[in-house]
């Protein structure tokens, strides 16, 4: 009886040592059990199968089938196979906020993005890059680099056997890896750095924002007057003349040459302090342009500055920013010829320009400033709330000081160049601010005389704290309401019943910046009181022209008596041809 006995119990512990190895040999080799896993990477110990071979792209909320296993935790996404894992970066797309880091501070941000909380934001195009790596046999830190801002992200990975990057990509199934921007940004390069497989990947986004390379720091010691002055919020002088700068966009023509002979002829409308009449400047295109009408407003002590020939529509800027160098010359620089030809004004007087659409083509069309003009007001100069402080004219002596704001803007440097800022205005809308860069682009639109008073007023008042020159930029067409105009010339007004107030031209402006004084010894260079000057276009003629490559007729009013052959047009201001 007791044979029996001790068989069974041999035979029960050979089946129990059987079940063990049997268990052992289940786990396959080089892959971690789900619940070693799990704990390893602070995860659920929960890893579902996946049978597709075929991995598929997955977002930053979702999980990814490749392989075998899977591991979903928040907006991180783990693969598990042949002893590679893939990190996915948050997806969401590039935001710009309030409080973001300022161009030229330096972050370091983790790969893995935490839950971010809701902030006013303004959403750019998404940006995407993919960047194949090798996977490695040891731990490294693959530093993220942006050629244009000085930021650099340290990417840490872990891995039992490997070695992941910013993005890591199977062979043979490409995925995609959203990379954020500091924004404003439009143009950034991306260079991601491996021991085994540098590589660099350049990411496009939309406009109007952008990142520009960072400026260099201005040293006043070296950059002084009357040549070169430092980007500021400081007035150079105390007691400075508060300017107040009122410019038209587009062509001048015998319709809104109505309304600037209201606003500009009235004897009573001067300047209080010096008796002057009030100055506007008008950036003028060249299509449909009345030359005998822009001669007239130069006559009154009005300035004429250039915004192109063709004024070409052109939203997504392929036009305007291929040009080079020598085609903005024909835009610009044969536009200055053109008034001069036809509309009797003197070449020297004609100094600045205005970008259509506020392009400028970036160094290409800086480059044509820099060796034909004295100033550029094209550049927006981003504030956040309407308190900031404004920013006054300076020179490109050390660069574009700002955030680019509409692709492209210039990276190098331009000695002497003015540059005019259009600081942003500010219009309330409920219980926010809402941002533009001309006068006449905030929303919502004033409606009424006494909203859009109060709207220019506001803006004014806030200038008037450092006495910035204060931007009214704006095209005629906003005036066509009879309110808005009712309110923009009560507003005006105003400003002449103070005695620290000049209404005056942008190129006025540039000329006190370059020998700024306190108010008590300033003097308007350009002044015109009761006489006007003899006028230098006494004959004036119509010419008519048939269908022309612009596939329409045109009628150009000019000063004199010989119309040109053709219409006048880029690549041909003489009509020759």
């Amino acid at each position: 009886p007791r044979t029996p006995r001790k068989m069974r119990l041999g035979i029960f512990l050979a089946v129990v040592f059987l079940g063990i190895l049997h268990r052992a040999s289940s786990v396959p080799h080089g892959v971690l059990p789900p619940s070693a896993y799990a704990v390893r990477h602070n995860l659920s110990p929960q890893v579902p199968k996946a049978p597709a071979k075929e991995c598929k792209n997955a977002s930053s909320s979702s999980s990814q089938k490749c392989g075998t296993k899977t591991v979903t935790h928040e907006k991180t996404v783990i693969t598990i196979e042949r002893t590679v894992e893939t990190e996915i970066m948050n997806g969401g797309k590039a935001q710009e906020c309030k409080g973001c880091p300022d161009i030229g501070t330096t972050t370091k941000a983790p790969v893995t993005t935490p839950r971010t909380t809701p902030a006013p934001c303004t959403s750019t195009t998404p940006q995407t890059t993919t960047v194949p790596t090798t996977p490695a046999t040891t731990t490294t830190k693959a530093p993220i680099t942006s050629t244009t801002t000085p930021q650099t992200t340290t990417v840490p990975t872990t891995s039992p056997t490997t070695t992941t990057t910013a993005s890591t990509t199977s062979p043979t199934t490409p995925q995609t890896t959203t990379v954020p921007t500091t924004p404003p940004t439009t143009t950034t390069t991306a260079s991601t750095t491996s021991p085994t497989t540098p590589q660099t990947t350049t990411v496009p986004t939309t406009p109007p924002t952008t990142t520009t390379t960072t400026p260099r720091r201005c040293n006043p010691v070296n950059c002084k007057l009357p040549n070169c002055t430092c980007e500021t919020t400081k007035h150079p002088v105390d007691n400075i003349p508060q300017f107040v700068m009122l410019t038209f966009d587009d062509a001048v023509n015998q319709e809104n040459m109505k309304f600037y002979q209201e606003l500009l002829a009235d004897p009573k409308r001067k300047n209080k302090a010096s008796g002057c009449r009030i100055a506007a400047t008008f950036f003028a295109s060249g299509d449909y342009l009345d030359y005998p009408s822009v001669n007239e407003l130069h006559r009154m002590g009005n300035e004429i500055a250039l915004h192109s020939i063709s004024h070409q529509t052109d939203k997504n800027a392929s036009y305007w920013n291929q040009l080079n160098t020598e085609k903005w010359e024909r835009e610009v620089v044969d536009e200055r010829l053109m008034v001069e030809k036809y509309a009797n004004v003197p070449g020297k007087d004609i100094r600045g320009l205005r970008g259509p659409f506020l392009f400028t083509g970036g160094d290409a069309g800086f480059r044509m400033l820099h060796n034909h003009f004295d100033y550029d007001c094209t550049l927006i100069h981003k504030r956040d709330h309407p308190h900031d402080d404004p920013v006054f004219p300076y020179t490109l002596d050390y660069g574009f000081q700002r955030p680019c704001m509409v692709h492209k803007c210039p990276n190098g440097t331009y000695p002497g160049l003015w540059t005019v800022p259009l600081n942003y205005l500010f219009r309330k809308d409920n219980d926010r601010y809402i941002p533009c860069s001309m006068a006449d682009a905030c929303i919502p639109k004033p409606e009424t005389s006494q909203d859009t008073f109060e709207y220019l007023r506001f803006n004014f008042e806030n200038f008037n704290k450092n006495r910035a020159p204060f931007p009214v930029f704006l095209h005629e067409g906003w005036l066509w309401n009879k309110e808005r105009k009712k309110g923009y010339l009560r507003f005006v007004d105003w400003l002449l019943e103070k005695e620290d107030v000049y209404l005056v031209t942008v190129s006025e402006v540039i000329d006190f910046m370059r020998e700024p004084k306190s108010r008590s010894s300033y003097a308007q260079r350009r002044c015109t009181k009761d006489n006007l000057p003899e006028s230098t276009c006494p004959k004036q003629t119509t010419c008519p022209y048939p269908p022309t490559t612009l596939r329409i007729e045109r009628y150009m009013r000019i000063c004199g008596t010989n119309c040109p052959k053709n219409y006048p047009w880029v690549n041909n201001p003489d009509g020759n041809y």
